[in-house]
This record gives structure tokens, sequence and C-alpha cells, in this order.
């Protein structure tokens, strides 16, 4: 703790547990996988393919996605608690 009272915590800047972005590709990636062509694709169709996972992922997972953005102190707040261990997160 630092003399005006902020906790500094000494872990990975690219923590997923610290770094809430990566919980938001996680879900990209999830649904690039499940919507996975058969057959090679082109560039244009990756990049069709990644537009529309993205807009799936803002339309369903929209609540998820607002936790990630207003919660940063609970996210710190559990790992913390959590002693280097890994979170829910």
């Amino acid at each position: 703790m630092t003399e005006q009272g902020t906790v500094v915590l000494d872990f990975d800047k690219c923590s997923p547990d610290l770094n809430p972005i990566e919980c938001a590709w996680r879900e990209v990636r999830a649904r690039l996988a499940t919507t996975e062509p058969q057959a090679m694709e082109d560039r244009g169709a990756f990049i069709n393919r990644l537009r529309l996972a993205v807009a799936w992922v803002n339309k369903n997972r929209a609540g998820l996605l607002r936790e990630l953005c207003v919660n940063q102190k609970g996210w710190a707040h559990d790992v913390l608690a959590a002693k280097g261990a890994r979170t829910k997160h």
C-alpha cells in the first residue's frame, strides 16, 4: 500500500483477471469457433465472419460486456482476495 492509501498489485498487466478486453475477445473467439467453415475461407470471407461474430457478441452478450466495463473495482477486489490464484473471470 502506498502513502496515499492505494494498493499496488503485482500482477501481469496482460492478465485476463485485470484486463477485461481479454474476456470480450474470448467471447468473439468462441463465436468464431462455432461458425467455423468446413473448408478454407478467403480473407474477405473471414473478415465478414469476424464482423458478424462481433455483432453477435454485442447483441447476445451485452450484459457481460456492460459488466466488463463498469466493474473494474470488483474485479480488483476479486484478484486481491484470490491472492494470485485464478478468479472467476
